[in-house]
């Protein structure tokens, strides 16, 4: 790169200062980078936490519904009106927990996909580079039964998705132990259904 290009360059990334020089810039940037991509993860974390405590609810309102059922299922002929409506009510209830559901689901989407902008905003702060994309790297190999909680990767995750279900080492989903190549992976709660992991 020429003496000129340099300048340019410094004057497009608005640095004046002629004794400041591109290698400065960089660490600037990077460090800058380090920051919002530690907020990012943050975000994710405080999202995976907030499903969580959604799905903790929708629980104990599916376990209160199915008792309510089984009352229903007890009562006499002389409240079949009765029964009705209350049957009307559990529907519309049902209903509405399962809209709040697919909101939050559409939120928790709107909310990646402003992270991976954010993101890619950042990455060409540094010089125009390429932001690599959220992929999912593997399927980790260890037994899927309910019960094994500890699983072997090559890389190290970003965060999983386990039985339909976000979890990351920030939330205590699971915690990690090895390097890159032979990576050990605890889960906080054993999967029944399924397992992937995320990386950068």
């Amino acid at each position: 790169m020429t003496e000129e290009q340099r300048i340019q360059l410094k004057e497009m990334r608005g640095i004046h200062d002629p004794d400041f020089s591109m290698e400065q810039a960089n660490a600037r940037d990077i460090e800058s980078l380090r920051t919002h991509l530690g907020d990012l993860i943050s975000r994710v974390a405080d999202v995976s936490s907030s499903l969580e405590r959604i799905g903790t609810k929708i629980s104990k309102e599916l376990a209160h519904l199915a008792h309510w059922v089984s009352d229903l299922e007890n009562a006499t002929k002389s409240h079949v009106q009765a029964i009705h409506d209350r049957h009307s009510e559990l529907e519309k209830r049902s209903s509405a927990i399962e809209e709040s559901l697919q909101t939050h689901r559409k939120e928790h989407s709107q909310i990646i996909e402003e992270i991976r902008d954010d993101m890619k905003i950042s990455f060409s702060k540094l010089g125009g580079g390429t932001m690599p994309r959220l992929m999912q790297a593997e399927t980790p190999t260890g037994t899927i039964d309910g019960s094994n909680t500890v699983f072997t990767l090559r890389n190290i995750p970003l965060f999983m998705e386990q039985d339909g279900q976000h979890i990351s080492a920030a939330n205590g989903g699971f915690t990690v132990d090895g390097y890159i190549g032979s990576v050990t992976v605890t889960c906080s709660v054993a999967p029944t259904q399924s397992l992937n992991s995320y990386y950068q």
